[in-house]
């Protein structure tokens, strides 16, 4: 009985045996239907979706469903390019397909909480959360002066707590209440803790500022931790499981060592994850003078101040196209995992890292590829696999003949249809290495050796059908002909200098490693000799670097059919010289060598430190698309573990490039100048020319902040240490 204007709390329990869980994984859910009748007949009706699941800290673990589950997650703010943080269903739907494809299964709500719809289609779709309160007082500093120390300020702390879990308390993907975002730490968050744990003990809190010596909180949640740090956590017998809030500052070119920090997650049982920052970048869609749109950020809508490009550090683009990182994020984030036994005779172990799907959801395929091409394929059904379980299986491997290099792929695609993907979605995949021969380098020629005549200012070599020129003032090679065709538009020279990235624009990247930039201009040569011997033609150059004390030496060897081997080692002198940002060199070709194959990482750009993601196969692509468009232009571009690449134009000749030992390669239709000089893709020209990098190796991204941390030291190269290079460059005489 309630009189008119009244409310009244009722209660209605009904007991049902053996419910399907619901998980991220597998989110089953049941419709609950409330309906209000007056005298037999419809009066009003209320439904709402109901999982049943369960949430605990048990053993200093977090559990879901009885499962020590790993969160594998991102930070999410709302944002759309048009209509700036207003997002339609459509979007939040894009958005969770995309994370699921590439397997994302938690996103944390920073810094509040978000649209009612996105935790509707979170509990259909399968994301776990963390719903985060809207409270944060940053600006106001974390010690005496913090509002959180601030009783006067505790009902508006307490106000935002109670609204976010009355709210959302009934979706099942609500796993975890968050108190705020860097507000502080004191008795206004002792209190909203309290709060929630006595209105809701089936969930957990937590706040990332309790650190590690408050209560309030029942996870260890840091923000940008290092992997060492983490791993002493680990190692210190805790008490509570560690889930990084933040981590992986994906601001630009970024997503260093990703798998670094996997690795340690995985080896130790008190950490269980963490949250990429974050999910999207927040661009906006303007207009140029000339009409192109583009994606503007801070400081291109006139407004002072402005923290620049500082919101573009999304995995995905403000229009969702993936930025290259997200490829190494489905990568480390896959579920499934093969180990290799004895992996040339086809024997493997495949490792079910699912929490509540078996396998048989899956069709397993192996591809075997020989110097990249594909030499045999094979299906090996849909494996009955609980989670968290192991299988040896074996690969009806053929005979591998003839001689090469041998890479096995073993991968997993959706058996069926899923609301997130379709059938044919490939969710993880692990290759290996069955054998390291590599390619000949040997061409068809007319086995007439190179001769070589000397100008003034040149080396002259000529064969039956290829020729070059060697400047004698700079050692260079300025020209590579096939026939009349002149495939150099600019010499191939020295190179030690990387355009740094956001993580390295934050690092003082350029004030410390600086000095290299110019090293390629200030070379001195000191020597440069010509001999012939057996049928070939040999060209020696030394050079000293006065800014860094070093030595550098080049040599060429022309050989018969064209091929044309360099080699470049540096050598460091008695100073001290700074991280060398790469080692390498660069040339330049016509643009109408536009056609682009290679044998190695790909379809998407890896670097040193980021190449987990990239699978070994014979790829191909045009310059123009070989780039991706990060909206504050940087370093782009790389390829690593290249065994060769070629450039040619549409009758198929142009110029091929074999590493002695796998190589970094980057395409550019711009130069090095166009990037430093462009804050907008738009900004880039298209110049009639296209820049080649070949490197030994190429200083990496980093991974961990955009505001200091610097790249980890083992994805660079010290410049007190002699370092090598060698190629051999190749007439394509056709396709």
């Amino acid at each position: 009985q309630i009189p008119a204007g009244g409310s009244a709390n009722v209660s209605i329990e009904k007991l049902v045996r053996d419910p399907a869980k619901w998980s991220a994984e597998q989110p089953h859910l049941y419709r609950l239907l409330l309906t209000l009748l007056e005298d037999g007949k419809v009066q009003e009706m209320q439904s709402c979706n109901v999982g049943f699941r369960e949430v605990e800290i048990r053993d200093g673990l977090l559990h879901v469903n009885g499962q020590t589950i790993y969160l594998k997650g991102v930070n999410r703010h709302e944002h759309d390019p048009r209509t700036g943080h207003t997002i339609s269903v459509e979007s939040m739907i894009r958005d969770i397909r995309l994370m699921k494809q590439f397997n994302i299964n938690a996103v944390r709500t920073s810094h509040y909480p978000a649209d009612p719809r996105w935790y509707d289609l979170c509990d259909q779709f399968g994301i776990y959360l963390i719903d985060e309160a809207n409270i944060e007082s940053h600006g106001m500093g974390y010690d005496a002066e913090s509002l959180a120390k601030d009783a006067s300020w505790g009902p508006a702390h307490l106000a935002r707590a109670q609204a976010v879990v009355e709210r959302d308390k009934n979706h099942p993907a609500v796993i975890i209440w968050s108190l705020g975002n860097e507000g502080g730490n004191g008795v206004n968050f002792m209190q909203n803790y309290d709060w929630m744990k006595k209105r809701d003990p089936s969930r957990p809190v937590q706040y990332e500022q309790a650190g590690f010596d408050k209560r309030n909180t029942d996870i260890r949640c840091p923000m940008y931790a290092s992997i060492e740090w983490i791993v002493r956590y680990a190692e210190s017998n805790p008490d509570r499981p560690l889930i990084l809030c933040e981590y992986a500052h994906a601001m630009g070119n970024s997503v260093g060592n990703l798998q670094d920090y996997w690795t340690a997650i995985e080896t130790y049982a008190h950490l269980q994850g963490g949250f990429i920052w974050d999910w999207v970048d927040q661009g906006l869609y303007k207009n140029a003078p000339d009409g192109t749109e583009f994606f503007a950020y801070g400081g291109d809508f006139g407004d002072r101040p402005n923290d620049s490009d500082f919101c573009l550090n999304g995995l995905v683009g403000p229009d969702r196209r993936p930025n290259p990182h997200l490829w190494e994020v489905k990568k480390v984030y896959q579920h499934i995992k093969v180990a290799a036994d004895d992996v040339q005779q086809g024997r493997v172990v495949v490792r079910n890292n699912y929490y509540f799907t078996n396998l048989n959801e899956f069709e397993a395929e192996w591809i075997l590829r020989r110097n990249g091409e594909q030499a045999a394929s094979g299906s090996l059904g849909r494996l009955d696999l609980l989670p968290q379980k192991e299988q040896p299986i074996k690969v009806p491997l053929p005979a591998m003949q003839p001689l090469g290099e041998y890479l096995l792929t073993i991968q997993f695609k959706l058996a069926e249809t899923m609301p997130w993907a379709e059938a044919g979605h490939v969710v993880a995949w692990d290759q290996f290495s069955l054998s390291s021969a590599q390619p000949s380098l040997r061409q068809d020629s007319k086995s007439e050796l190179p001769q070589v005549t000397e100008s003034e200012s040149t080396f002259e070599i000529a064969g039956p059908t290829v020729s070059a020129s060697i400047d004698k003032t700079s050692g260079a090679l300025t020209s590579y002909r096939v026939g009349d065709l002149e495939l150099l538009a600019q010499p191939l020279v020295p190179n030690f200098w990387k355009h740094p990235n956001n993580n390295q624009w934050g690092n003082k990247y350029v004030e410390r490693l600086g000095v290299w930039k110019s090293i390629s201009e200030e070379r001195a040569l000191t020597e440069i000799a010509v001999s012939t011997k057996a049928g070939s033609v040999s060209i020696e150059a030394s050079y000293e670097l006065p800014s860094v004390q070093g030595a550098y030496h080049l040599s060429y060897l022309f050989e018969d059919g064209g091929s044309l081997r360099v080699a470049a080692k540096y050598e460091p002198g008695p100073g001290k010289a700074p991280t060398m940002p790469r080692f390498g060199m660069q040339l330049a070709v016509s643009q109408e060598f536009n056609q682009v194959a290679w044998y190695g990482r790909g379809p998407h750009e890896t670097y040193w430190d980021r190449k987990t993601g990239g699978e070994i196969a014979l790829y191909r692509d045009t310059v123009d698309d070989w780039n991706h468009p990060y909206i504050h232009p940087q370093d782009v571009g790389n390829r690593t573990d290249v065994r060769w690449l070629t450039l040619t134009n549409s009758l198929g000749v142009g110029l091929k490039v074999i590493g002695s030992k796998p190589l970094s390669c980057s395409v550019w239709p711009f130069s090095l100048e166009d990037l430093a000089a462009a804050k907008h893709p738009h900004e880039l020209p298209r110049r009639d020319f296209n820049v080649l990098h070949i490197d030994w190796k190429l200083h990496g991204v980093g991974g961990d902040t955009s505001w200091g941390e610097q790249t980890h030291p083992k994805y660079t190269l010290p410049g007190n240490r002699s370092h090598q290079l060698e190629f051999t460059l190749l007439p394509v005489l056709t396709n």
